[in-house]
């Protein structure tokens, strides 16, 4: 007698696994924009580009555009 193992994945295991893989990845993006939000002072460069500027422009326009 042989046991036969179903390894099929449901819709509703593939929803919930799904579900966790995207929570996961949204809480390291929550966690890598907290970790950075105030390392860029004034006059901070990176390859020679003053980025705290750029980086301030931008997040005025996302801002602007939401």
């Amino acid at each position: 007698m042989e046991a036969e193992i179903n390894m099929r994945i449901t819709k509703k295991q593939g929803g919930i696994i799904g579900g966790a893989v995207a929570v996961v990845l949204i809480a390291a993006a929550i966690g890598v924009h907290a970790h950075y939000q105030n390392r860029w002072y004034p006059g901070s460069t990176f390859n020679k580009v003053d980025v705290r500027n750029d980086i301030r422009r931008i997040s005025e326009e996302s801002k602007e555009i939401h």
